[in-house]
């Protein structure tokens, strides 16, 4: 009874671990992003990438079906990637007041389909948006912004939800004013942004960098963190639920288009993160002294206090070896967390792709450390056991923590080792390898727990 009770705390930890650690990933995000409100600017006539007219051809011949008409190419210049111009194709619905925005997929949008923005400007100044895709806004919008999403509906039924609303507002005696104009669509958005932009600066949760951009207060971070893991799961849940009952599949593009396509979504991840605001030490810090606080905390309810010191100290010096090898080829964003009732982990958001060589050498160099200190104290450890009874068992600890360390079982650093070595180029091999891994996991779960 008492080992399937720590078992089960076991669960419980690394799950509260597991959630600490995403939330303040996101947090950590946030804290890079430099804040720009969305930009708009019109591009040559038929300067729209190849791959975005092949991605946006099923939903444009709805939009033709329904009487909208091709107008202009746009990019977009986004908050978060404010130096990547996103490509977009506005549509015009003569003489309803109505013009329609794709724009390539996001993470949160539908697989292989656009974003698909409605907006109609009304004579007493406010402006109906209707659009496929919920936005997270950090603050509400501006007053006269009408902004629905309806994320669970068609294109077709999309166009008509926004074209009721038109009318509800008709018969109120408030019309749509024709953006007829090539700029004035354009200048509508940008219009918007620049007031939700102002009001944001105004507000509690942001501050102006001296460059003009804005990011966000700490506990604004946190709250929107929470909000948008929230929201992405119930997002994850809905699409996962919608690709289920598709009758059919999005049509596939080309290989040409489709790689031009990925390499542009990647590119705008990369560059976002590679141009946005280095962390600062001490959000890292303060990050990981508190992972660390808990990861004490949760092994203090199982073992004593010398022990978890030992441990602690032990767990830093390995995770400390991954971190120096991240440096030493070319990693800059790193950071040290520790997991209640699982370790530590070294981790980087820097893109960059390693020869198999250098990973082995960063997976060396964190237990290798600890296992040469720890023969240090051995060595160096009084004959007379009672002097300094701590230093000789410190020195077993270190090196049984980095010697089990090694063992070739994912995800310790002896299976990545394996993993990287000699499975890797294996698919079979490898999947082989893994299972066996958890398996064992298990099985070293289990007894671990049934010492305690």
């Amino acid at each position: 009874m008492q080992t399937i009770t720590w078992l089960i705390v076991a669960i419980i930890g690394l799950w509260l671990g597991f959630q600490i650690v995403r939330l303040l990933s996101v947090v950590r995000f946030l804290g890079k992003t430099k804040f720009t409100g969305n930009r708009i600017t019109p591009v040559a006539e038929n300067d729209t990438p190849v791959w975005l007219r092949e991605l946006a051809i099923t939903q444009e011949s709805v939009l033709l079906g329904e009487g909208f008409v091709r107008r202009h190419e746009h990019t977009i210049q986004l908050a978060i990637h404010a130096d990547i111009p996103i490509p977009c194709i506005e549509y015009i619905l003569p003489g309803q007041g109505v013009s329609a925005l794709l724009r390539p997929n996001e993470p949160t949008v539908r697989p292989g389909e656009c974003h698909v923005t409605l907006v109609s400007k009304l004579s007493n100044g406010q402006v109906l948006v209707t659009r496929s895709i919920e936005q997270h806004e950090i603050i509400p919008p501006p007053a006269r912004l009408q902004d629905v999403a309806l994320p669970d509906a068609d294109l077709k039924d999309l166009i008509a939800r926004h074209l009721a609303r038109v009318e509800d507002a008709a018969k109120q005696g408030v019309l749509t004013v024709e953006l007829a104009a090539a700029g004035d669509f354009a200048q509508l958005l940008n219009d918007l942004t620049g007031e939700h932009e102002a009001m944001l600066r105004a507000s509690p949760v942001a501050f102006t960098r001296p460059d003009g951009t804005l990011q966000l207060r700490f506990f604004a971070r946190l709250k929107i963190a929470r909000r948008l893991i929230r929201e992405s799961l119930a997002i994850d849940k809905r699409e996962a639920a919608r690709m289920r009952t598709l009758q059919s599949p999005p049509p596939l593009m080309s290989v040409e288009n489709q790689a031009e396509m990925d390499w542009f979504q990647h590119h705008a991840m990369m560059e976002s993160q590679r141009r946005g605001q280095s962390s600062a030490w001490l959000p890292k810090l303060l990050i990981m002294l508190g992972s660390l606080a808990l990861f004490i905390i949760a092994l203090r309810w199982i073992m004593s206090w010398e022990t978890v010191v030992v441990i602690a100290i032990a767990l830093t010096i390995h995770e400390c070896g991954h971190l120096l090898g991240m440096k030493l080829f070319g990693y800059k964003d790193t950071q040290l967390l520790f997991l209640p009732f699982f370790g530590g982990a070294a981790v980087a958001r820097d893109p960059l792709v390693l020869a198999p060589w250098k990973h082995l050498v960063i997976l060396f160099l964190g237990p290798l450390p600890g296992i040469f200190a720890g023969i240090a104290m051995l060595l160096f450890a009084p004959d007379d056991p009672a002097s300094m009874p701590w230093l000789s068992q410190a020195g077993i600890m270190f090196i049984v923590f980095n010697a089990f360390n090694l063992l070739p079982i994912l995800p310790l650093d002896g299976g990545q080792i394996a993993d990287v070595a000699l499975v890797s180029r294996a698919p079979r091999l490898r999947a082989v390898f893994t299972a066996v891994s958890a398996l064992a996991l298990i099985a070293l779960g289990l007894g671990a727990a049934a010492l305690i």
